[in-house]
């Protein structure tokens, strides 16, 4: 029976971003050993907040402030998990005056950092607010030990606690097919085989995707034949146009293919596991722990990513990856040849496995969470 009720407050898909996505999985995950009660902060459409204008949004909060305060009262929680919480000033005065008050000075709060760059705490004009809400929160959970260092000089090491994103069942192939990829693979030669390279992320510059591309006409001069597939939404039509352009001045049309955003899981899944390289040079301002490494990670899909946010404690160099300056179509352009060649690719690639399953598997992120919540009022 489950004795501890959790409310989890945050936003839900859609739209599909990492943090929606992650509140979602967390509340399914928690799900199978606690009460959960969700109360979702989203617009509940495509729209994210920072696309109402300034009156609706103040509307919108105040709705969310009323329903958190009705399921504390309604379900007496043990703890509540944040995962909206804001990293940037204006979001942190929101918070401040609309989630904290609304949940209660006796109920612990557990806030979750999606943002690689939670600076709030370190900003001066804030700093009787954030001291506030330093002394407020029971824990701040981040991703990784990395993002939880950065916050050491504000928060105390009692304060902090890191528990991994995981990944939804249906991009977590069982092991029949991850030992089936890996027999197929091995048993090809690679100057005849297509090798797939899979970039997944929305189609924001700074995640790297320009520089992939014009990391690929080398390729063929390595002997490695090669289709890249781009999934992710695009968020302008100018980066649209850019892309588009880049691709035929490098005459990359008949090898390049965009996707655009994939919502059916299973043909995502898919696409992970006949990927020979997954390749994300991202230098993304507020990129924390990028979801689609562990989705490549759990299809023993060996991983080419920058020394960025959480990414060099996510997977190891000289193992499941190789580092790259997410500036340079050059370095790309070797590590994807690196992680290509037969005597290396099958080894990479169980270690990608391995790594998935010791770290970010549902049951090890599930277990972090337990003993967390297990002591939330300690």
């Amino acid at each position: 029976m489950k004795s501890r009720n959790i409310i989890i407050v945050g936003n839900l898909p859609p739209p599909i971003t990492g943090q929606h996505v992650q509140t979602q999985l967390n509340a399914d995950l928690l799900s199978e050993l606690f009460n959960v009660t969700i109360v979702d902060t989203s617009t509940g459409s495509e729209d994210i907040i920072t696309n109402l204008n300034v009156l609706d949004r103040v509307r919108h909060y105040l709705a969310v402030g009323s329903r958190i305060r009705q399921a504390v009262e309604q379900h007496t929680p043990d703890a509540v998990v944040w995962h909206s919480i804001s990293g940037q000033g204006i979001g942190h005065m929101r918070d401040i005056a609309t989630v904290l008050p609304s949940v209660g000075r006796s109920t612990p709060v557990i806030a979750v950092v999606h943002s690689g760059r939670f600076e709030l705490l370190s900003s001066v004009p804030l700093r009787p607010t954030t001291k506030l809400l330093a002394r407020r929160i029971k824990r701040f959970v981040f991703l990784s030990e990395i993002l939880s260092e950065r916050c050491a000089p504000y928060l105390p090491i009692e304060k902090r606690h890191v528990i991994p994103n995981t990944i939804e069942s249906a991009l977590t192939p069982d092991a029949t097919a991850v030992l089936n990829k890996l027999g197929r693979r091995s048993t090809l030669v690679s100057r005849e085989y297509v090798h797939r390279i899979l970039f997944v992320a929305n189609m924001i510059p700074s995640k790297g995707y320009m520089a992939l591309v014009r990391s690929l006409p080398s390729l063929p001069q390595n002997g490695v034949s090669f289709e890249a597939r781009f999934i992710g939404r695009w968020k302008s039509d100018s980066d649209r146009s850019e892309f588009e352009r880049a691709i035929d001045d490098l005459n990359l049309r008949q090898q390049v293919v965009h996707l655009g955003q994939l919502r059916d899981r299973e043909h995502l899944a898919r696409e992970y596991l006949a990927a020979d390289v997954f390749v994300l040079p991202t230098y993304y301002p507020t990129e924390a722990q990028p979801m689609s490494v562990i989705e490549a990670l759990a299809s023993a899909t060996p991983v080419v990513v920058s020394r960025h946010a959480s990414l060099p404690s996510m997977v190891v160099e000289g193992r499941e990856a190789r580092f790259v300056d997410p500036h340079s179509p050059e370095s790309i352009a070797s590590a994807i040849h690196d992680l290509l060649r037969p005597e290396v690719w099958g080894t990479a690639a169980r270690y990608a496995r391995t790594r998935f399953e010791e770290r970010y598997s549902a049951e090890i992120v599930l277990k972090k969470w337990a003993d967390l919540l297990g002591r939330a009022d300690e």
